[in-house]
C-alpha cells in the first residue's frame, strides 16, 4: 500500500485494540476497524494520519517492514499473539512481534494444553483460559512443525495481557 499524501506520521506504535481515534473524527484505514465509535488498530504499527480520495481525515496502521531474516523466532523469544480460535487442547494464535520488533506480516503459532500453566496442568481449560481476539504474551518453546511455531504462557508475566471483549 502506498500512501501518496501522508500528512502525519507518528512515533506512536500500537497493538491490536489500542485506540488510534474517533469515528466522528476519522474513517478508518489500512490496518484499522471501528468498534463503538472508537477506530482501532488491527495489526502492531505506527498510527498514520492522511487523507482518503474523497479528502476525509483518515488513520492507518502501518506495520513495520522487516526482511525475511527477521522472521525467525528463536527457542525462548517473547512473543505478543492475538488469539484466533481454541479448541480443548490448544490455542492457535498470530504472533504479532517478537520482543519489541513488530511483524509485517503474523506468522502462525499454538499453544498446547500442557504449555498454558506450569502448575494444575491436569485442571486446565483452555477454552477458559484463552477467548478468541485476547493479546497474549508467550515465550516460543520450538517451531513445531513448518506451519506454526509452539508457545508457551507458562511463567512469570507471561498470558493473557489483554482480555478481548466478546
Amino acid at each position: 500500500i502506498v500512501y501518496q499524501f501522508i500528512l502525519k506520521m507518528s512515533s506512536v506504535s500500537v497493538i491490536p485494540g489500542d485506540s488510534v481515534g474517533s469515528t466522528g473524527e476519522l474513517v478508518c484505514g489500512y490496518g484499522t476497524y471501528s468498534l463503538d465509535g472508537v477506530v482501532r488498530a488491527s495489526i502492531c504499527g505506527t498510527v498514520v494520519h492522511d487523507k482518503d480520495q474523497a479528502g476525509n481525515a483518515r488513520v492507518s496502521v502501518l506495520g513495520k517492514a522487516e526482511k525475511a531474516e527477521d522472521f525467525v523466532i528463536n527457542l525462548g523469544d517473547k512473543v505478543l499473539c492475538r488469539v484466533v480460535r481454541t479448541n480443548y487442547n490448544q490455542a492457535f494464535v498470530d504472533i504479532l512481534s517478537v520482543g519489541d520488533q513488530m511483524l509485517a506480516v503474523p506468522s502462525k503459532g499454538v499453544i498446547r494444553k500442557e504449555d498454558v500453566s506450569a502448575v494444575e496442568i491436569d485442571k486446565v481449560v483452555v477454552q477458559e483460559a484463552f477467548k478468541g481476539g485476547d493479546i497474549v504474551r508467550a515465550s516460543a518453546l520450538s517451531l513445531g512443525d513448518s506451519k506454526q511455531y509452539y508457545l508457551s504462557t507458562a511463567g512469570n508475566g507471561l498470558g493473557v495481557q489483554i482480555r478481548a471483549n466478546i
